[in-house]
């Protein structure tokens, strides 16, 4: 991760997502809009945050995985981004998946009969402040715990 984000790097934050059977395609996104709204900008800077997308049980055609759209990351506009060929790798248990936070990506729909939990685990550089990510968290606890 060092390579990728410099020697200063934070673990940024980390969780987990689980696709219960029967789980439909989630919706295509970017883990982060892009920070300066410049294309120019946007597009021809280095990573400035990485997820690592760990499964807890094999991502595959059945269990469903995460399609991601190679290049996405340096192509701006979102709907000419999805105009890319997109993949749909096959990750074993003990793999990972690591993706740029503005690569396009989506979890595809889980046909078996079992639950497909992963771990996610963000890096970025120490400038970085994931407001957007702290944001949703926040609803996510203000939801769990506060009473109505």
């Amino acid at each position: 991760m060092q390579d990728a984000l410099g020697a200063e790097c934070i673990l940024g934050s980390f969780g987990a997502i689980t696709a219960l059977p029967g789980a439909e395609d989630q919706h295509v996104h970017r883990d982060h809009p892009f920070l300066f709204q410049d294309e120019t900008i946007d597009t021809a800077m280095p990573a400035y945050a990485i997820n690592v997308i760990i499964p807890l049980v094999g991502m595959d055609a059945g269990h469903g995985t995460t399609r991601v759209w190679p290049g996405s990351h340096r192509v701006w506009s979102e709907d000419k981004a999805k105009q890319l060929p997109s993949e749909d790798p096959v990750a074993p248990v003990g793999s990972c998946i690591i993706i740029d936070y503005r690569l396009l990506h989506a979890g595809t729909g889980n046909r078996s009969h079992q639950v497909r939990p992963i771990l996610y685990v963000a890096f970025h550089r120490p400038w970085f402040k994931d407001y957007y990510r702290e944001w949703f968290t926040g609803l996510i606890t203000e939801r769990r715990f506060t009473r109505p």
